[in-house]
């Protein structure tokens, strides 16, 4: 090889290894940019790098861009080019969603450890084995264990009086007392060796919190009570059936519930609890602004021994008053009305009405007076 031919050779090699090219490329003789599904991040590059799976790049990428949140390449058939692969699949926390026409994260008490595909017809979340739970807010590729003392599919504290065993949630949740005021309800005594409570008479239930009728007469009594929400009008609490009118009406029954949880050591055992919204009628969707709040009419279901309409009602509302449920969810409470009974001494007059007929009364008495002088003269 003439000198000449050997300098060039040297020269090439030289001015070639020496290169440098852009990130997002990769040098080949020359630089050539990365393919879509790769990444180079420097300027020496001699090939590019696969993007990993849960993300995609386009050509002459620098670096790969993640999924969006829940998503992942099921089917790399493809490759990860681009964000339209990342629809074929859900990652571990999540499944396909028909609702929301994509992944979400799995429901309370479901998970999955999986990669899924994102298909109607694929179960992509699976029920949390008996004794563990998920909080269907925090995507769960496994369930936890309850601890002692904790309860139901989202683990939430015992009623106060009563536990759980670790893990035992589905099948015996907060299922044993711990003490005879709260855990039996005053009506029983608690083996705390064993968690059952014995029930004085008149009184059965794991608890002692439900009326023994073989023993004691009940009656059923319906009080309803008017609670403010605090929320602004719209058209959304006239129709029963939309999301916001059902989320209002449930938040609201689940604080009376919890208001009335422990009801029975007061020997009234609330049996159900049902609430329609109001206050809002004539507002409309092209009304912009309201002043108006939504009012929350929530009848109580109670189970009693014999008692009367005044002392039913001063429970109901201390009850109400003392409420940090109530509290909590920026509810107010107004006065209680028996409304039903199948005691019919329950329902009796206002004192407004009871004011009425007295009235009434003493004005016939003075007209028959009158018209009696008159007709004896």
């Amino acid at each position: 090889m003439k000198f000449t031919e050997q300098l060039a050779a040297l020269t090439l090699l030289a001015s070639t290894s020496s290169a440098t090219c852009l990130v997002g490329q990769y040098l080949d003789v020359s630089c050539q940019s990365c393919a879509a599904g790769t990444y180079s991040n420097t300027t020496t590059a001699t090939s590019c790098t696969a993007c990993p799976t849960s993300t995609y790049s386009a050509a002459g990428a620098s670096s790969c861009t993640d999924c969006p949140t829940g998503t992942t390449q099921f089917d790399l058939s493809t490759g990860n080019v681009n964000s339209a692969s990342c629809s074929t699949g859900c990652t571990a926390g999540y499944g396909y969603s028909t609702t929301a026409s994509g992944c979400a994260v799995c429901a309370a008490g479901e998970y999955t450890n999986n990669v899924t595909m994102t298909s109607a017809d694929v179960e992509g979340c699976f029920s949390c084995p008996t004794g563990f739970y998920s909080d269907g807010v925090t995507p769960s590729s496994s369930c936890l264990m309850c601890a002692a003392g904790y309860g139901t599919t989202s683990c939430t504290a015992c009623r106060s009086g009563t536990t759980s065993v670790a893990a035992l949630i589905a099948s015996a949740e907060c299922s044993m007392c711990t003490d005879d005021a709260n855990g039996c309800y005053g009506h029983g005594t608690c083996a705390t060796d064993t968690g059952v409570c014995t029930c004085e008479s008149g009184w059965t239930g794991s608890f002692c919190g439900t009326f023994d009728t073989s023993v004691v007469d009940v009656d059923t009594t319906v009080a309803a009570v008017e609670i403010s929400t605090g929320t602004t009008c719209s058209s959304d609490y006239t129709d029963s059936e939309h999301p916001n009118y059902i989320a209002l009406a449930n938040s609201v029954s689940a604080a009376a519930q919890a208001t009335f949880e422990d009801s029975a050591a007061s020997g009234y055992v609330l049996k159900a609890v049902s609430t329609i919204l109001g206050g809002c009628e004539g507002t409309t969707t092209r009304r912009k602004r309201s002043t108006s709040t939504v009012t929350a009419t929530t009848s109580l279901t109670i189970e009693h021994a014999k008692t009367n309409a005044e002392t039913l009602s001063t429970f109901v509302d201390t009850e109400f008053a003392a409420s940090t449920a109530l509290v909590d969810a920026g509810f107010t409470a107004a006065s209680a009305e028996i409304t039903t009974s199948t005691d019919s001494g329950m329902i009796g007059l206002s004192d407004g009405q009871i004011v009425g007929i007295v009235i009434g009364v003493c004005g016939s008495v003075l007209l028959a007076f009158v018209l009696f002088m008159v007709w004896s003269k």
